[in-house]
């Protein structure tokens, strides 16, 4: 049977490789934020009394905080893609059983 809806295909295509490029990029970000913290939590001289919150960012625990928003915040985002994707190619999936489907009946049930 002939494959309908092209661009969609190429749509949900699109979105799925989008999705996994996010994730991947998150991952990596992370996995930056994480090292910037470590080398810099270690070299920035110690912050003015009264500043917890400069502290806390510039620290490693401040740097790995952020990284593990990054991969929460960049994996919800990269799901939500790829899903879209999926949800395309569910719906297209659908549309072409339901074309077969009365494909089949019309065959079976032709008026004589």
């Amino acid at each position: 049977m002939e494959k309908k809806f092209r661009v969609l295909r190429f749509v949900a295509g699109l979105y799925k490789v989008l999705g996994i490029l996010i994730g991947g990029l998150m991952l990596l970000a992370s996995l930056f934020i994480c090292g910037v913290a470590v080398i810099g939590g270690a070299a920035l001289p110690e912050a003015p009394a009264g500043r917890e919150f400069a502290r806390l960012v510039g620290s490693t625990l401040g740097g790995v905080l952020w990284a593990v928003l990054t991969i929460l915040y960049g994996g919800l985002f990269a799901l939500g893609s790829y899903a879209f994707g999926e949800m395309i190619s569910l719906f297209l999936a659908l549309e072409e059983n339901t074309r077969r489907t009365t494909a089949v009946l019309e065959r079976y049930f032709r008026p004589s």
